[in-house]
């Protein structure tokens, strides 16, 4: 067990480690991975986005999945979407695991241009499509959300408890 956590630290210090790309490089290295299948400029890809996956998976280590395995989503998720990575238009196709909501059922969506809701059983989760942040607000009053709405400012929630709205101090 003891090796186990050991190499879970040296993975944790090898990540945090990792310098970032500047876009022109990521840019470059997801063209060598697509066009020739360049094996380093997938490595590289992957290793400069293992701060922001660790940081991700730490949101979930409570749930009882160990955080190397939400890592290692994480990572396989990125592969999918380097993968799929539109070098046209030099954007994301957007990817997320459903580890990232613990293999729940998504009950509802609703998306604008700012964010992804979905809505679980007494959870609702905001993914910001720019940066890939989560958010995951949980309260059991809410229920099971069967419904959600945006409108303005006010995200509203069809739930089993009722109807519910959240108001956001940021423009949604």
């Amino acid at each position: 067990m003891d090796n186990f956590v050991d190499y879970d630290k040296k993975f944790l210090n090898f990540s945090m480690r990792q310098s970032l790309l500047s876009k022109e490089d990521e840019i470059q290295y997801i063209k060598n991975w697509q066009i020739h299948k360049d094996q380093k400029s997938l490595n590289k890809i992957v290793s400069s986005h293992l701060r922001l996956i660790i940081s991700i998976a730490n949101k979930f280590k409570n749930y009882g999945i160990p955080i190397n395995e939400l890592a290692q989503e994480g990572n396989i998720g990125l592969m999918q979407a380097v993968e799929k990575f539109d070098l046209n238009k030099e954007e994301w196709d957007l990817f997320y695991s459903s580890s990232i909501y613990n293999n729940a059922q998504v009950l509802s969506m609703a998306i604008n241009k700012k964010f992804i809701f979905l809505g679980l059983e007494n959870r609702l989760i905001k993914i910001d499509k720019k940066t890939g942040f989560i958010k995951e607000y949980k309260f059991s009053f809410l229920g099971r959300i069967n419904d959600i709405i945006i409108d303005g400012k006010e995200v509203w929630l069809g739930t089993s408890s009722g109807l519910i709205k959240f108001l956001w101090k940021r423009d949604l």
